[in-house]
């Protein structure tokens, strides 16, 4: 019954991607007739210089939900909107030059209004296509955190892009057939470009499958080129040495690549290849071609940050109907709980988190972070805003089987990348990244993992390794290095960890949900902090915060 359903949800999802395009004929299995092309009704344009041709391809990835200039979850304005993206996109369509717009992918989790369109507003079209269909993609790769997600809402939104998508590398399981076309050929007005969209994972689903992204593109190499293609572009989420090995294997076939995901510190260029960073801003790249015979002369890349407040005009409705979901009451709390509390030891911030994950999975020990920076949950009604403040992710609950050692050495890791080793009352209880203003932690703060059901303490004046020591079990009894004990964590926890083969149980829905439930099945949350860990020695600990609060959070 598992196997029948698995491959109807793999058809299905094969169906809904190959007619993602209204210029799809039939679509087989990594054949000649995968080949996308996207043709615009736009003539090319008469005040181009007469001795030149000039190309702009634009890439957005990561986008996570920040489509509207203004956030309405956390009532601010936005840094960034995928809208003021449209508006110069827009004012580029108007220049002398052909544009391209793509995408990277990560696109489906990120914020409250993802979620709202994901689980709650299933009905109407999602506001992802809305956007990306207004303001014209031309294609687009998918991410790894997309397929995080259920089949059922990715197949959705696959279903209303007008633009096709394009991952070379993945497979499904039960057949081995490709999920999406390899690449993509995009004409615009002279030009002719391959887009080939590659995800470096070794991570998979029950569903697919994530083939080595230098062999894939190697197979790609061998049809494109029967297609006299102008640029060839990537859109590759790698870290630096699978990047490094797909440019060498394949011979220099890119003229450049867009990086997307998480990788933040790849160089500008390997081997001669321009690699530009596409996450969480506008990369950029302008071609400039021969005019008689349509050589490449010149290739210039940018990253562009674009400010303007962009317009939410054809939105009200969707912004009025999510306006009123964000504040639909959840249940109450009985006193103001703050995320700032949680950067220097046990708080009752975080010790909600591990409550709840405690209850759902019924283990016996729960790691959490805080996932949240400078928020706070005010004293009375609870809100679905609130809770997106206090858990702002879709993560789901894991139950793992760890022994007592490897818990040990999760919270070596936390406590070392946490807490800086103090060696006189001056020092910093935070590890900083440098001691130079704004200052930065040296890891995010949802890296800062603490335990519940154990009592230890942490010592800062040690060094990795010896800071942490364990004692006893909450409910009784030493805890003990070699016995196995079940553990809740978030699902990219464990990833980032590393420990997927150690998963017992997975939670149907996401943690969000079960917060909310709690909320709503209490008359009203009473926040606790159990003190079970300590930071010592108290005098140095109350130095190093004074010391470093006011690097966290300068006053104005």
């Amino acid at each position: 019954m598992e196997k029948n359903i698995i491959l109807l949800t793999a058809v299905l999802l094969a169906l809904f991607l190959v007619g993602c395009s209204s210029t799809l004929a039939t679509v087989e299995p990594i054949e000649k007739e995968y080949v996308e092309i996207v043709k615009k009704e736009k003539p090319v344009v008469e005040t181009i210089k007469e001795d030149q041709l000039k190309l702009k391809i634009i890439v957005t990835s990561d986008i996570e939900g920040s489509i509207f200039s203004y956030d309405y979850t956390n009532n601010k304005e936005a840094d960034f909107s995928q809208l003021s993206v449209g508006s110069y996109v827009e004012q580029q369509r108007k220049e002398d030059q052909e544009v391209v717009l793509l995408d990277g992918g990560n696109v489906l989790q990120g914020n409250a209004l993802l979620y709202y369109y994901n689980y709650v507003n299933q009905d109407k079209q999602h506001i992802v296509s809305q956007v990306m269909n207004a303001m014209q993609y031309d294609g687009a790769s998918i991410s790894k955190k997309d397929f995080e997600l259920p089949p059922e809402v990715y197949l959705r939104v696959a279903s209303q892009f007008d633009f096709p998508l394009t991952v070379a590398n993945i497979f499904y399981k039960e057949n081995n057939e490709a999920v999406t076309p390899p690449y993509v050929i995009v004409e615009k007005g002279p030009f002719k470009i391959g887009v080939i969209g590659l995800i470096a994972t070794e991570k998979s689903n029950d569903l697919i499958d994530f083939a080595d992204i230098a062999e894939s593109a190697k197979s790609v190499m061998e049809e494109l080129s029967f297609e006299n293609l102008d640029l060839v572009v990537g859109l590759v989420d790698a870290d630096n040495e699978s990047l490094e090995r797909l440019i060498s294997e394949t011979d220099h076939f890119f003229n450049l690549i867009f990086l997307t995901g998480e990788n933040v510190d790849a160089p500008p260029f390997i081997e001669g290849v321009p690699i530009l960073q596409a996450s969480h801003s506008v990369a950029t790249a302008t071609a400039t071609f021969s005019f008689d015979q349509k050589q490449l002369i010149d290739l210039k890349t940018e990253n562009v940050l674009v400010k303007e407040r962009a317009t939410e005009k054809g939105y009200e409705a969707q912004i009025d109907q999510f306006k009123k979901w964000l504040n639909q009451q959840v249940g109450s709390i009985s006193e103001t709980i703050s995320s700032r509390d949680a950067m220097f030891g046990d708080s009752k911030f975080v010790d909600l988190i591990h409550f709840i994950q405690l209850e759902i999975a019924k283990s016996d020990l729960s790691l959490a972070s805080p996932l949240a920076f400078d928020t706070q949950i005010e004293e009375g009604n609870v809100y679905i805003r609130d809770i997106f403040a206090l858990y702002p992710f879709e993560h789901k609950l894991v139950s793992l089987r760890l022994l007592g050692r490897e818990i040990k050495n999760i919270l070596e890791l936390s406590y070392d990348m946490w807490f800086n080793q103090m060696k006189s009352l001056d020092d910093d209880l935070i590890t900083f990244k440098d001691d130079n203003y704004p200052y930065e932690t040296a890891k995010h703060f949802s890296n800062y993992i603490s335990l519940a059901g154990v009592n230890y303490v942490v010592d800062i004046t040690k060094g990795f390794g010896q800071r942490v020591t364990l004692k006893t079990l909450k409910k009784g009894g030493a805890f003990k290095m070699d016995e196995y004990y079940t553990v809740a964590i978030n699902s990219e926890q464990m990833q980032n960890l590393g420990i997927e083969e150690q998963v017992v149980a997975t939670s149907d829905k996401d943690l969000r949900y079960y917060i909310i439930e709690a909320f709503e099945n209490s008359d009203a949350i009473i926040p606790t902090v159990d003190n079970n860990w300590l930071v010592i020695p108290n005098l140095w600990v109350q130095r190093g915060i004074k010391n470093s609060y006011p690097k966290l959070y300068p006053t104005l």
